[in-house]
């Protein structure tokens, strides 16, 4: 079984055949991040073991939009 190759399939078949399981898990990455969860939670989901890997790659910086 190879997974990386089903979700290639998957996607495409989707319609998306641009989308990787990278991209996939950005943007399940940025909804969390949206959502206010930690970093800590992400990583857990992501399954990261280390929270520094989700903020460094998958967690945008945060500004103040205020200003």
């Amino acid at each position: 079984m190879n997974t990386q190759a089903d979700l290639r399939q998957v996607f495409a078949d989707a319609g998306y055949p641009w989308v990787t399981s990278h991209v996939d898990l950005k943007t399940v990455a940025t909804l969390m991040d949206t959502a206010g969860l930690t970093a800590r939670q992400a990583a857990d989901q992501l399954g990261h073991a280390e929270v520094s890997t989700t903020q460094h790659n998958y967690f945008g910086r945060r500004t103040d939009r205020r200003r």
